[in-house]
């Protein structure tokens, strides 16, 4: 921290500080991970359902080929509702989770910052009172 010995208090102080932010850190962090996965996998998983569904959409070929057409063409379409609604979840995902850690970033910036203003504020405090104390007093 600073290049000469800190009081035993600031040291406490500056050390606290310290804990309880990573504590709070800690905490914000909780749900991250699993956006994380979940922006990763759900696509994957949306267009495995979406494969599943071309398959069994061409089934047995048997009558008119309209009828057939739209038939197949109504199956695809339902078979691509999965993979739409994968690729919208692991989009929103994606984007609350660099969301998240840029605002947790952001906090830990602050929580330095703050932590840092702390330790200058009660070492100038400290340096008043110890000046307050070595001054001569002045008997009236």
């Amino acid at each position: 921290m600073a290049q000469y010995r800190l009081p035993y208090v600031v040291q406490r102080a500056e050390s606290a500080a310290r804990l309880e932010s990573a504590k709070v850190r800690r905490r914000m962090k909780r749900g991250l991970m699993s956006l994380a996965s979940i922006s990763a996998t759900a696509a994957l998983s949306g267009f495995l359902g979406m494969v599943i569904g071309l398959f069994r959409s061409f089934g047995s070929m048997c009558g008119s080929r309209s009828c057939e057409l739209a038939r197949i063409s109504a199956a695809v379409s339902e078979a691509m509702v999965p993979g739409i609604l994968g690729l919208v979840t692991a989009l929103a995902a994606f984007c609350f989770y660099h969301r998240l850690s840029g605002q947790l970033h952001t906090f830990d910036l602050e929580m330095k910052s703050a932590t840092a203003d702390m330790v200058n504020r009660l070492v100038i405090h400290l340096q008043r009172l110890r000046i307050g104390e070595s001054a001569p007093r002045v008997q009236t």
